[in-house]
């Protein structure tokens, strides 16, 4: 009973450690999409540029995990890339869109439209903000071990008190058994 609690336990607290960490992630990845919106600018020739990254220095390096991509939507649904993080490297277009990496990498992908005012009228955007599925993965095996050693010390720890206290509790019964044993050998 103590092990199956324990185990209960466990799974409770990795699926409470796991939703924390996908929500960190889903608001860092929230707040990079928030930056590059701020850093879009149409210039006067109609292009579109991004002025700067967003903050985090893991868009500054190659194949780092961390990558953002912004597209022109065009009227029929097509998208044009205009502007990408210098960590995606040389990965071919479209690729993080479909939540893949430069070297084929699960990604956790995060995406919002906006609406710019253009010369020639309005354009929209595609902004991808993502990063590597790893980045949850790691962390979530690493509590796992965790837990799991800490609770398997726990259960351990518990089932040895539990016998202690059993045998140490009845051994009164046990002088009782071995008093009345002694009384009927000898008949009085």
């Amino acid at each position: 009973a103590v092990t199956l609690a324990l185990l209960a336990a466990g799974l409770a607290l990795a699926t409470l450690f796991e939703n924390q960490v996908r929500s960190r992630v889903a608001q860092e990845l929230d707040n990079d999409l928030l930056q590059l919106a701020g850093a879009a600018e149409v210039q006067p020739d109609g292009t579109v540029k991004v002025a700067h990254d967003p903050a985090d220095p893991r868009f500054y390096t190659p194949l780092s995990g961390k990558y953002w991509t912004v597209r022109i939507v065009e009227p029929d649904g097509k998208s044009v890339e205009v502007a990408r993080s210098r960590s995606l490297w040389d990965t071919r277009v479209g690729e993080i869109e479909k939540g893949l990496g430069p070297e084929g990498e699960q990604l956790i992908l995060s995406s919002r439209q906006i609406i710019m005012a253009g010369a020639k009228g309005d354009i929209t955007l595609a902004l991808y903000a993502a990063v590597q599925d790893e980045e949850i993965n790691a962390p979530l095996r690493q509590f796992r071990t965790q837990i799991a050693t800490y609770l398997s010390l726990i259960s351990l720890a518990l089932i040895i008190a539990a016998w202690l206290q059993v045998s140490i509790g009845l051994r009164p019964l046990e002088t009782l058994r071995r008093q009345l044993a002694n009384l009927r050998a000898h008949g009085t």
